[in-house]
């Protein structure tokens, strides 16, 4: 891990994954995805691009300096001492840098998958990881489609096999209401 992962890894560790517990109001999320994330790689590289999405829009850099410039003002004055989250990323932006990161993360798990039920538990957890990052980015239509598959891969799993196939499908579940609600708000 570099020093730019683990920059945002550590972000992800203090910020996102607790955000999860509270999204799902329960903190076995924040324990999950953190346990997820140190194990599987596809997990990693989606938590390194929700971590750089989450930092950024709480964050963003200054309009005078560069994404990928650790000189910058407003981050240096809120974290002193720790790199930008996109220094030495060799990328222009943070939005190049979270889809790089996000297409590694489904190059891994594609790699990983086989018929075995940790496999398809593991792609049924991605895709929520997957619906965060296409929602963040805007994309709806990707979104359904993870969202879709997600609920598809856990209707395959049989609880005694699987001890997180509840929680799964209940997060799921409880992604697509609002996913749901918020259409019915904007009329889409």
């Amino acid at each position: 891990m570099n020093a730019c992962e683990a920059s945002n890894f550590d972000y992800f560790r203090r910020v996102c994954a607790r955000d999860f517990a509270l999204y799902f109001e329960s903190p076995w999320w924040e324990g999950v995805v953190l346990r997820y994330a140190h194990a599987e790689p596809s997990i990693f590289h989606a938590a390194l691009s929700i971590s750089v999405m989450s930092r950024t829009n709480y964050h963003p850099p200054s309009p005078a300096s560069p994404l990928s410039s650790s000189s910058s003002t407003s981050w240096d004055h809120r974290y002193p001492g720790q790199p930008h989250p996109l220094h030495n990323a060799d990328l222009d932006s943070a939005a190049e840098y979270c889809l790089a990161q996000y297409l590694l993360a489904i190059r891994q798990l594609n790699a990983r998958l086989d018929s075995s039920v940790a496999s398809v538990e593991l792609a049924a957890f991605a895709s929520i990881l997957f619906v965060y990052i296409e929602g963040m980015h805007g994309s709806t239509r990707s979104m359904h489609i993870h969202l879709r598959g997600g609920l598809a891969l856990v209707r395959t799993l049989d609880a005694r096999m699987s001890p997180n196939v509840g929680h799964l499908g209940w997060a799921l579940r409880q992604i697509r209401e609002q996913v749901e609600q918020i259409e019915a708000r904007e009329g889409t």
